[in-house]
């Protein structure tokens, strides 16, 4: 899988410019992100992203495309030790260095600032970083010197960029109306925004199947601007993050993990947006919640759903007229058939790799690939040049999630294979998928 983001230029490369004078400033935007780089700058491109050189500094604006929903997907260590591995490899020497989560102009960034010796001469690097509907967004600022005056101005920078975006999810359905409600320590006193405390809990009795959880963000009747993200974590440990779907101007966050907690087992639940998430006293300071699921009747040692498909319900597969035989049984959720995607990927000439520490698959060829993440809805698309460099990418969403069951990676059938520019048509007669490759999407 391709890097977080484009491996970031030598901070001494040569760089193509694009214009010779300076320009004043004026709000510039790319994806969802407007800003506005401070006046008299030399506009270029340096490795996919766009270059402001201003003589003693330059500042830096990346736009790619990542397979985390958020900074909060990994912890400031982790990220740490990511930035110092990824300045190691190109090379430099990192003298001191530091990241950290921090809130400027109402969003959350990744604050990343180190010194790097390269060649005899000293750097010092700051960038900020936010994600957005798949998409890593970057401010970065690099001196030999750290100039006040453009430190200042590039602070000032970071602190005015906006982010709007460019799709907003909304629940097609309420999970109150569909599953059984497990827990909610929702009450009916005032709320107020800003959560003291994390939602946290053990499992005590029986394993749990978490089909749904929503937020509240009732945020004095505004509910949020968009629907951000909800992880959930096992023991410390992230099992996943998110995308929300919104209700009703995005008071109510949901989403649909299928994930069990298991018992013995301690669970906490992390919302992106503290800021309009309500709570109040009653709630023992935690932000409210709601957790729809099932109990599966006894204790269980796996992590994964438990499924058994009936015989009788058996789902037949074919590609472009041949069937095919994954190594087990297709299921069928919320009206979506997921199958364990080697073989069918394999018929369209495609090839499957799993990503373990990321907990993400990746069906991939010479000029296209899908990158997908257990528990999350949201499908990364790139498509490569002649040389194998990422031309294009785009986000597709998926109204069923990949998932775990029964230690099999389970896919969605019909979002994989329309990605992939197959037809996929379903017939309710026989229980059987047709797969035909190269045609495009049927409605």
């Amino acid at each position: 899988m391709k890097n977080l983001r484009k491996t970031l230029a030598a901070l001494i490369a040569v760089t193509m410019v694009m214009a010779v004078v300076a320009v004043p400033a004026i709000a510039e935007t790319t994806g969802d992100l407007t800003y506005t780089p401070p006046a008299g700058y030399t506009l270029g491109t340096e490795d996919g992203a766009a270059l402001y050189e201003y003589g003693g500094y330059d500042i830096l604006v990346y736009n790619v495309s990542v397979s985390y929903s958020s900074v909060r997907d990994q912890s400031e260590a982790d990220w740490n030790n990511y930035y110092r591995s990824m300045y190691e490899d190109m090379d430099y020497s990192v003298v001191s260095g530091n990241v950290s989560f921090t809130n400027i102009g109402g969003y959350e960034y990744l604050e990343d600032s180190y010194v790097l010796q390269y060649g005899g001469k000293t750097w010092n690097v700051l960038g900020y970083s936010y994600i957005l509907n798949g998409r890593w967004y970057e401010l970065f600022y690099r001196s030999s010197s750290f100039d006040s005056e453009g430190l200042q101005a590039f602070y000032n920078m970071v602190s005015t960029a906006s982010f709007t975006p460019a799709a907003q999810f909304t629940s097609v359905i309420n999970p109150a109306e569909v599953y059984t409600q497990y827990a909610t320590n929702v009450n009916s006193s005032g709320v107020k925004n800003g959560p003291t405390n994390y939602i946290s809990w053990e499992v005590k009795n029986n394993d749990f199947v978490a089909q749904a959880l929503t937020t509240y963000h009732y945020n004095y009747g505004n509910g949020s601007d968009y629907p951000g993200t909800i992880s959930i974590y096992e023991d410390g440990n992230l099992l996943g993050t998110w995308t929300a779907q919104g209700r009703e101007n995005n008071i109510y966050w949901d989403i649909f993990p299928e994930i069990t907690m298991r018992t013995g087992h301690s669970y906490r639940i992390e919302d992106s947006d503290y800021s309009t998430w309500s709570y109040n006293s009653g709630s023992n300071g935690e932000g409210f919640f709601w957790l729809y699921g099932y109990d599966i009747g006894s204790s269980s040692t796996s992590t994964t759903t438990t499924v058994t498909p009936s015989s009788n319900d058996a789902i037949s597969i074919y590609v472009d007229g041949n069937r095919v035989y994954p190594d087990s049984d297709p299921v069928i959720r919320n009206d979506r058939t997921l199958v364990p995607i080697r073989v069918v990927a394999e018929a369209l000439g495609y090839q499957v790799d799993w990503d373990g520490a990321n907990q993400a698959v990746e069906i991939h060829n010479s000029e296209e690939s899908l990158y997908l993440t257990i528990g999350s809805s949201s499908i990364n698309h790139y498509f490569y040049d002649y040389f194998g460099n990422v031309a294009s990418t785009e986000s597709i969403y998926s109204d069923v999630a990949p998932q775990i069951i029964n230690d099999r990676t389970y896919l969605p059938l019909r979002a994989v294979g329309e990605a992939l520019g197959a037809a996929v048509e379903w017939d309710g007669n026989t229980r059987s998928v047709y797969i035909t490759s190269g045609v495009g999407a049927v409605g």
